[in-house]
């Protein structure tokens, strides 16, 4: 065969690509090597659990068209199971969600709307949260990092609406609050094991129903110091293996609802221990990742930034804020919220049908 340097080229090319795409492959198969069987037992890898499907949105486009340029059949086969890897981890938040049957779309005496948001204890934007409240009018508000200048403004201008409240406020992220439309009949500070402080439980009487509503926040991420990595995100395994037990204790005809900063993301271990006892409403209802952290449209001063300003900031990176219910309540939406409300969290807002 005669020799062509231009074909020399685009074989060395193609390898190149092929190469590359495999190079990406053997990443992902470490990291799920790793994932399976080491979990989270070095300080790195508890770190690198939230930006995983970072990895997927920006290099898998990048390995299916190296492996389609390269036309090496095996280099294709490997990226096509990291796609379906992918599409098993993720696919179903990008699916249409089943439609609300017109009975129970019309049906409006059993709906309950709740809404979470981590309001930074260091916020002063009080005009700016009570904004965000009455523009997603939910029957209950669950507040977590609750400054004791926050409680007060939201209970004075909204206090008529709400005005049912079990308020923990404090100088620091343990602050904690909830208001409500319904009567609260019982009313706890849930100190079970390690949510001491963190956390508050009442019962809501709302259609003839009792309502459990958890009000969470686990305990703050390290990001710098190994050793502290590791000793939070044991804390925050801890907590939520705590949280599952106590709502796997409420009797099934008792719906339950949890809202929560949990400071986790779902491919770290904590998130499968509520998986098993409660519903992600996000899975169930959300569309797309719901990312809720970081609100850099926010401020980390606790101040509101102008509108071009919250235009042109990124977009939050992790989900780390969560809604979670039981069998008994069918989510009929759930969202990010858009508001700034001067926190560096997203509030999120659900609705709810009581069977």
């Amino acid at each position: 065969m005669r020799y062509s340097p231009r074909r020399c080229y685009t074989e060395v090319m193609r390898t190149i690509a092929s190469l590359l795409a495999l190079a990406y492959v053997l990443i992902v198969a470490v990291w799920l090597g790793l994932f399976l069987f080491v979990g989270e037992r070095t300080w790195w890898l508890v770190l690198l659990q939230p930006v995983v499907p970072w990895t997927f949105l920006l290099f898998l486009p990048a390995a299916i068209i190296l492996a389609l340029a390269g036309r090496h059949r095996e280099a294709r086969r490997a990226v096509l199971g990291v796609a379906l890897l992918a599409a098993w981890l993720w696919g179903g938040l990008f699916l249409p969600r089943s439609p609300v049957p017109p009975a129970a779309a019309a049906d409006s005496t059993a709906r309950l709307r709740v809404m979470s948001l981590n309001s930074l204890i260091t916020n002063q934007n009080y005009d700016a949260i009570v904004a965000a409240i009455l523009t997603a009018d939910p029957d209950i508000v669950a507040v977590q990092e609750l400054s004791t200048g926050q409680a007060a403004a939201i209970s004075a201008r909204l206090g008529e609406r709400y005005p049912y409240q079990a308020l923990h406020p404090g100088v620091d992220p343990r602050g904690i609050g909830l208001w409500s439309r319904y009567p609260l009949t019982e009313i706890e500070t849930y100190d079970e094991g390690l949510w001491t402080n963190w956390a508050q439980h009442v019962v809501v009487e709302a259609f003839g129903k009792r309502i459990h509503l958890f009000n969470a926040h686990a305990w703050p991420m390290a990001l710098i110091d190994p050793s502290q990595i590791m000793s939070s995100s044991a804390l925050r395994q801890e907590q939520t293996r705590q949280l599952a037990t106590t709502l796997a204790r409420i009797p099934p005809v008792e719906p339950f609802v949890v809202a929560a900063d949990l400071n986790l993301v779902p491919l770290h271990r904590g998130y499968r221990f509520l998986a098993h006892v409660a519903r992600d409403t996000w899975v169930e209802a959300g569309w797309g990742f719901g990312f809720t952290w970081p609100n850099q449209s926010g401020a980390a001063d606790g101040q509101a930034r102008s509108s071009i300003k919250a235009a042109r900031a990124p977009p939050p990176l992790i989900r780390i804020d969560y809604l979670w219910h039981s069998a008994t309540l069918r989510p009929l939406f759930i969202r990010v919220l858009p508001d700034d409300t001067g926190s560096d969290h997203y509030g999120l807002l659900a609705e709810y049908l009581a069977h």
